[in-house]
């Protein structure tokens, strides 16, 4: 995992990890899926939902999510335009916050964070491994002080590899679940 920090911007952070014996339906599905996602990955999430579908010449849809925050800081929540595009030897989904708030207005209980982009590139790696390239570039809002900012940084980097195995787990339950139906 890695930060930069862009002058008079918003730290863009990237990640990349690798996965293995899992398809890329299964990791898409698993990332993409409101149900699939709050089941292996709720912790980071107190709301994560599909407000609309749109149609063309890509799977686009626009999402609704809450972040909890730590302590007494105050929830985030963002409105994301999402796309889902096919690539070769891989998936990728793109993620940008919308300008048009109407679907879903921002409220006093919450911050209301903005993306500038964000998304994951799913790619084989081998014949039973993928890699998962995960990037964002968003701003939090609201003023956080710097040293929580920091140690935000620090517990992210701790967290990246527990979440991939946490990815992995599931993805495998669900190939056995569905063996089993």
């Amino acid at each position: 995992m890695w930060l930069c920090h862009v002058k008079d911007g918003f730290d863009i952070g990237c990640s990349t990890v690798l996965v293995e014996g899992v398809t890329v339906t299964e990791v898409v599905e698993a990332l993409h899926s409101p149900a699939e996602r709050l089941q292996w990955d709720g912790g980071n999430f107190r709301i994560f939902e599909v407000v609309s579908t749109l149609n063309g010449t890509v799977e686009q849809d626009i999402i609704y999510s809450v972040m909890p925050a730590p302590g007494m800081l105050t929830d985030r929540d963002v409105l994301q335009d999402r796309w889902k595009v096919a690539m070769e030897g891989g998936q990728a989904i793109l993620l940008q916050s919308r300008t048009d708030n109407s679907l879903r207005p921002a409220t006093p209980q919450r911050i209301r964070a903005f993306t500038h982009v964000s998304g994951y590139l799913i790619c084989i790696k081998s014949a039973n491994c993928l890699e998962i390239t995960a990037v964002s570039q968003t701003n939090l809002g609201g003023s956080i002080p710097a040293w929580v900012q920091s140690q935000g940084r620090r517990l992210a980097k701790s967290k990246l590899v527990p979440w991939a195995r946490k990815l992995e787990s599931h993805c495998q339950a669900r190939r056995q679940q569905h063996k089993g139906d």
